[in-house]
């Protein structure tokens, strides 16, 4: 479990440095549309669809380190008053709602992606691009997240148990 959990911990840690990249690309696209609107009156027209894509990846690609630094939102008003192991109890006893949506994403995200693959679908914006290739965020950010969960899993139901979280 500790070579998953390093192979998983070190992919979510290389996709936080590639949302962190495409929020500075998103940054400077519309930057630079907004320069090109308003000084020369010429709208970038990729701009908008390319940040609605690059928006859309940052939010799907950064959900495992988001999962993995304990970031994502809770009910924290009684959450945070619990001791670790009442914690690791509420997480296991909402894992089962947490792993059907991972696979609600990766399996929905992938008949659509699939489809849109066979249809030769395209995005029909400025930018214009086959519509699978950002619908692969989908099920690639479920993946992501199912598999930081699964560790997650692991790390509560050890707390749970009262031994000591390997590594950690």
């Amino acid at each position: 479990m500790k070579t998953f959990e390093r192979i998983i911990s070190k992919i979510n840690d290389a996709m936080m440095w590639v949302a962190g990249t495409l929020t500075i690309l998103m940054g400077l696209a519309i930057t630079y549309d907004i320069i090109m609107r308003t000084l020369f009156k010429a709208p970038a027209i990729w701009a908008f669809e390319f940040s609605n894509y690059l928006c859309a990846a940052v939010a799907f690609l950064a959900g495992g380190y988001t999962l993995k630094g304990n970031r994502h939102v809770n009910v924290d008003v009684l959450y945070r008053h619990f001791a670790p192991r009442n914690k690791a109890l509420a997480n296991l006893s909402t894992s089962f709602l947490f792993f059907l949506v991972c696979g609600v994403l990766m399996a929905m995200g992938s008949i659509t992606a699939f489809e849109s693959f066979q249809s030769k679908a395209t995005s029909g914006g400025g930018w214009d691009i086959p519509l699978f290739l950002p619908q692969l965020l989908v099920p690639v950010g479920g993946l992501l997240l199912g598999l930081q969960g699964v560790i997650r899993w692991v790390q509560d139901w050890q707390a749970v148990r009262g031994k000591k979280q390997e590594g950690g």
